[in-house]
């Protein structure tokens, strides 16, 4: 509800990264840019913009090179509810 249509299916992308890959790595975000563009704005800073609010709401945190789920729980839950359609975005086109 936070993000409005248009950043929505980013930040559900994101978080299904992180949730089926383990992790949102830098080099996974820098991918899912020429999935998510945005006609007036750059998207990585659309993307930056929502990782801070997924970090002030508690679903993600930095770790390492990229970030993870602060919650396992909720982590499972959300691999377990979303994975079924989902690519990750590093493996998309090698299949």
């Amino acid at each position: 509800m936070m993000f409005g249509k248009h950043h929505t299916p980013l930040a559900f992308e994101m978080l299904t990264e992180a949730a089926v890959s383990r992790r949102l790595t830098r080099e996974a975000l820098e991918a899912l840019q020429k999935y998510h563009t945005f006609p007036d704005r750059n998207a990585a800073e659309v993307q930056m913009e929502v990782l801070q609010v997924l970090q002030h709401d508690g679903y993600l945190k930095p770790k390492g090179n990229g970030f993870v789920f602060e919650s396992q729980l909720l982590r499972a839950w959300w691999k377990n509810r979303y994975r079924f359609h989902f690519v990750p975005v590093l493996k998309r086109g090698k299949q």
